[in-house]
């Protein structure tokens, strides 16, 4: 798909709300957004959760998607920040699950608290 393309396609998005315009936009873009969040994050289930996240985005942005120049450029960015951030909450949940599970002794502190 070439760049007038695109264009044509992100301002039908924009500004008319088109939802077949947004599927071939999710078609083209999905590739490289799941394959950048899949080098982030190792787990299928939260790959496509952040893919969904990222182009759910580009859906409720309405007519401020037509002022993105390139899109391509910021579909990355915003996969790999939603990536990084999904990675920082899961460390700081797998973190808890942890601490909650501890066993010691009666009256020992646990090793792994903070």
């Amino acid at each position: 798909m070439d760049k007038a393309q695109l264009l044509y396609l992100q301002n039908r998005v924009a500004y008319a709300r088109d939802q077949a315009a947004y599927k071939k936009l999710y078609l083209y873009f999905h590739p490289s957004i799941y394959k950048l969040a899949a080098i982030i994050v190792h787990q299928k289930s939260l790959i496509e959760e952040i893919v969904s996240d990222v182009m759910i985005r580009i859906w409720t942005m309405e007519n401020r998607l037509a002022y993105i120049e390139h899109l391509k450029s910021y579909l990355l960015v915003a996969t790999r920040n939603t990536a990084l951030t999904y990675l920082k909450k899961y460390k700081e949940e797998n973190h808890l699950e942890i601490e909650e599970t501890c066993e010691t002794p009666v009256g020992a502190k646990c090793p792994i608290s903070r």
